[in-house]
């Protein structure tokens, strides 16, 4: 790793006080950085949240400097968060005004040869991807159909006889420790116990719920909760009655509820609603479903949305805007759009003021070149928004082979 190549006294002749002692080092290993630990001092991170971070850094050579950096999940490059004496391993600092997202923490390490070794973790926010989470097996697991899966914690080791009467899971059932035999066969997945939580998120960490009161949750709330025209949160101080029979229920961000919620009918959206407790009267029914969700949360969003794909029971949609494209699902290529574009402008369909709408199952038998992408697109239903700007609505579906005998 290293070595002392020569070690001499350089003295000028007769001038002792001119002495130096001159020492060559050959050192090209950098310093080693790992066993990196992150934790957070509180379950909902903000701006006063508190950082820390230990770590060992070894070297042959004696380290001289080190450098704490930070890169969120949207950034591209590092960015200093301190500099570092040589002798800490473990520091702290404020979250401030940095996205909640995401992140990673790095330690750089300089030694006395100035070689440089670095060692970073990440942190992941904790996203569940269990539809409900329970510590009750008595009476919650009967009478209720849930789609998606289904995390209980310590199930007991004896339950009643007739737990699980009519209970029914769309997913899989994860236990962290022996499922009761009684759940056995409830679910369309399969049942999974003594789950590690390990690849698939399933339980909070160690286990345990988080005690989360109304001092620490009313300040982070920034969500809202809305019925047809009544709209509630971020914080609503009573109980709570939300009825998406008629309208669905729209979920955005997280709502704290300071008092009891019932709870039933459709619901949209993604995020989290906090309550004293929670009483499903009825059936909670997804418009669209986010599971399994995304790590990245604009894409869970998205997963949670309605589009413009599902209304037509296409496998994609392109829609022409200000000189531009903007595509969902399976579609051609902007360069195949723009010709399919040109060629829909002259047709006499979308010269008529009333009824500017196209639609054929076979469009390359009217539009040759479509015949290069009939895989993704040879149904077609198009429609005109502006014929002064040509903008177009343009649903897509793939070619279908048929066998006759």
């Amino acid at each position: 790793p290293y070595v002392f190549a020569t070690e001499v006294a350089e003295r000028s002749s007769g001038l002792k006080s001119n002495q130096q002692v001159v020492r060559y080092i050959l050192d090209r290993t950098p310093p080693k950085v790992d066993s990196i630990q992150i934790s957070i001092d509180k379950i909902v991170p903000s701006a006063s949240s508190t950082i820390s971070i230990s770590w060992k850094a070894t070297d042959a050579n004696p380290i001289v400097s080190q450098v704490l950096e930070v890169k969120g999940a949207s950034d591209t490059a590092w960015t200093k968060v301190a500099d570092l004496s040589a002798a800490v391993r473990s520091t702290s600092f404020a979250w401030g005004n940095r996205k909640v997202e995401n992140f990673e923490l790095r330690i750089r390490a300089t030694d006395i040869a100035t070689n440089v070794g670095d060692g970073s973790a990440r942190w992941v926010k904790q996203i569940f991807n269990a539809a409900v989470l329970t510590t009750s097996v008595q009476c919650y697991f009967c009478h209720m159909k849930i789609h998606g899966d289904v995390g209980g914690i310590d199930f007991p080791a004896s339950v009643r006889g007739d737990s699980g009467t009519n209970f029914q899971i769309v997913g899989k059932l994860f236990g962290t420790n022996t499922i009761p035999s009684q759940l056995i066969g409830k679910s369309t997945a399969g049942e999974v116990s003594n789950y590690n939580n390990s690849g698939l998120k399933i339980f909070p960490k160690d286990n345990k719920f988080p005690v989360l009161s109304a001092a620490d949750l009313k300040p982070k709330m920034n969500g809202s909760i809305s019925v047809g025209s009544s709209a509630y949160g971020p914080v609503y101080e009573g109980n709570l009655v939300l009825d998406g029979t008629q309208n669905s229920i729209v979920i955005k961000g997280e709502t704290f509820i300071n008092g009891d919620l019932i709870i039933k009918g459709k619901y949209k959206g993604v995020g989290t609603i906090y309550a004293q407790n929670i009483f499903i009267v009825g059936d909670v029914v997804a418009e669209k479903s986010p599971f399994p969700f995304s790590e990245n949360e604009a894409t869970a969003l998205t997963q949670a949305q309605p589009n413009l794909l599902d209304p037509m029971d296409a496998s994609g949609v392109a829609v022409y805007h200000e000189n531009c494209w903007w595509k969902a699902g399976t579609t051609p290529e902007d360069a195949d759009l723009d010709g399919l574009r040109d060629w829909l402008a002259t047709l006499p369909e979308f010269l008529e003021a009333f009824r500017p709408v196209f639609a054929t199952d076979s469009l390359p038998r009217l539009y040759p070149p479509a015949e290069a992408f009939a895989d993704v697109a040879s149904g077609l239903l198009a429609i005109s928004l502006s014929r002064r700007k040509n903008t177009f609505i343009l649903w897509f579906r793939p070619e279908t082979i048929t066998t006759v005998k």
